[in-house]
């Protein structure tokens, strides 16, 4: 740990000692754990080491930003760290490349890449005997060097990870929550037909279905109609389509099915003229019994649907509980009839957690099985605690969804299942945690949707052309003020999940407080598999680091 005469050092320009992060925030605030988000006046200079600790990081946050979000008083809980605490003059010495992949290990481990092993997102692995063969930062045995947390439990701390990237890799007998597996395609059941917003989903490989409506029929009059279900207004008459959620698992892994959903929408209010407002999604095994229904959606809903039982899982994941989220976007009525539709759906999702032959999920979750076919951690979030979610840029630029519903999905939603996870973790199962590592994506995943949007010229006062015009089509979008929004509050819902982890260690727990990599605007991407390509190499690759099986020369690259 660190001792006093550090801690009191009021600034530094580098700090030795954790040349890690992109930005540091170093403190030990002796202050109540009520008074927490409060800056103190001065810092104690006499107080004892904490016998808490917390290692915070927000993907991809800027050190400058930060600073000044914190002056405004949007970052409080920052704020009292700079006050009380050491910082680095602009972040601490950055890893290369700045990506994801390199720097959580290289926070995690106090190594460089070429020591820790990660070199990149995506990269070739040295020694590899396919050449055409890739690996990335969170592929099994990654890692090649000790981890702080791997250490600190070995020392005979109690050490939790929560969204910590790459948590996984220390392998910890504590609790580790580290991300999710995917196990369906994602988009929209839409109407009419946009020509372009097909275009994209299919640029995207995401699901684009156009909704075919007849009219709905009920039981017992007819055998197969719906049953259970609101009436409506009869000015309305009720309607039905379907969606299906497709499969994405590949055999011989199959660990999911396709789900066929029948869609049952009505207006909710009588007597008001004909307004469609509501959709009813209902299993096709559910034979239309909306007392069965998965979900049923005001127009604005965004909402979970958990897979559980014989509705989850399948294969070797058979009975695993999974959920996937649904909003009903549009839904609008021309002439008494359906003249706009538009129902988005995320992909299936099961989060990654695991609790080794640790003592506190001893006592709460049952002896610890190496046999088991589910972690008991793991199988403890997915039933009972929101079904793990994130930012998705896909759908955002295929242009399927719009700019609040991707905030909504890797903000709102995020949120809600990530002071879920912390709160049990921190909270409930483990509340006598020494050291705990906690993430936070939504920095980066703001940064790389908006920053590019808001920023005017280059560094060298070159215009941008694609600020303020997302469809780069020389019509400027009017969303700057918006978008910068958008930035600022990813950067106070990092203050927020930092401060909520400090309140269950205790509310004064020693903290680091830093980020994997900096950020700046980009606009321009190079294709360098076509450089490659026209100086006669072959021809353009598949995909990133991985070339045609007949080429010898490929990149490697970071970023799009």
């Amino acid at each position: 740990m660190l001792n006093n005469r550090f801690l009191r050092r009021s600034r530094v320009s580098r700090v030795p000692l954790l040349h890690l992060f992109s930005v540091v925030l170093i403190a030990s605030l002796m202050l109540a754990p009520a008074s927490v988000f409060a800056a103190p006046e001065q810092a104690v200079s006499s107080a004892s080491l904490a016998s808490r600790a917390i290692f915070f990081s927000s993907d991809g946050m800027r050190p400058d930003l930060m600073e000044q979000y914190a002056a405004t008083g949007a970052m409080p809980t920052y704020a009292a760290l700079m006050a009380a605490g050491v910082r680095g003059d602009n972040g601490m010495t950055q890893g290369f490349p700045p990506n994801t992949g390199v720097g959580w290990y290289t926070m995690m481990t106090g190594t460089w890449p070429s020591e820790h092993g990660s070199t990149n997102n995506t990269y070739h692995r040295t020694g590899e005997g396919n050449f055409n063969n890739r690996t990335s930062f969170s592929a099994a045995g990654t890692l090649q060097a000790d981890t702080l947390a791997a250490a600190a439990e070995r020392a005979g701390k109690k050490v939790a990870q929560v969204d910590w990237v790459g948590g996984a890799q220390s392998k910890i007998a504590g609790p580790t929550v580290d991300f999710a597996n995917f196990f369906s395609t994602r988009g929209v059941l839409a109407a009419p037909l946009n020509a372009t917003e097909q275009a994209g989903a299919t640029a995207f490989a995401i699901s684009y279905q156009v909704a075919s409506f007849t009219p709905a029929t009920f039981k017992p009059a007819d055998p197969i109609g719906w049953s259970n279900v609101p009436a409506g207004d009869p000015a309305a008459p009720s309607m039905q389509t379907s969606l299906i959620v497709a499969n994405t698992t590949i055999a011989p892994f199959i660990t999911n099915f396709t789900r066929v959903y029948d869609v049952y929408i009505y207006d909710s209010v009588v007597g008001s003229g004909a307004a469609y407002d509501h959709a009813i999604l209902v299993r096709s095994s559910a034979a239309k019994n909306g007392s069965l229904a998965s979900v049923n959606l005001a127009v604005g809903d965004f909402k979970e649907i958990k897979l559980t039982g014989t509705d989850g899982l399948i294969g070797t994941r058979a009975g695993q509980t999974a959920g996937f989220y649904t909003k009903l976007i549009t839904l609008d009525t021309t002439a008494g009839a359906i003249s706009g539709f538009k129902l988005y759906f995320t992909s299936v999702e099961r989060v990654i957690a695991s609790c080794r032959d640790n003592a506190a999920c001893n006592a709460q979750l049952g002896p610890f099985n190496p046999l088991a076919t589910e972690d008991r951690l793991e199988k403890y979030i997915a039933d009972n605690l929101p079904t793990y979610i994130a930012a998705d840029f896909a759908p955002l630029e295929a242009r399927i969804i719009d700019e609040d519903t991707y905030v909504q999905q890797g903000r709102d939603l995020e949120k809600t299942y990530g002071d879920a996870v912390v709160n049990y973790i921190l909270g409930t199962l483990q509340p006598n945690t020494d050291l705990a590592f906690v993430g936070y994506p939504v920095t980066d995943e703001f940064s790389h949707q908006f920053m590019a949007l808001v920023t005017p010229t280059d560094m060298d006062g070159n215009p941008n052309p694609t600020y303020d015009d997302a469809d780069y089509n020389s019509v400027p979008d009017g969303r700057v003020a918006i978008r910068e929004g958008y930035i600022r509050s990813a950067y106070v819902e990092a203050n927020n999940k930092l401060a909520l982890s400090r309140s269950w260690m205790g509310g004064n727990p020693t903290t680091f407080a830093g980020s994997d990599h900096g950020f700046v605007p980009q606009w321009y991407a190079v294709n360098s598999s076509k450089a490659l390509a026209d100086l006669g190499y072959g021809t353009e690759q598949i995909s990133n680091c991985r070339a045609v099986a007949t080429t010898l020369v490929k990149e490697c690259h970071a970023g799009g």
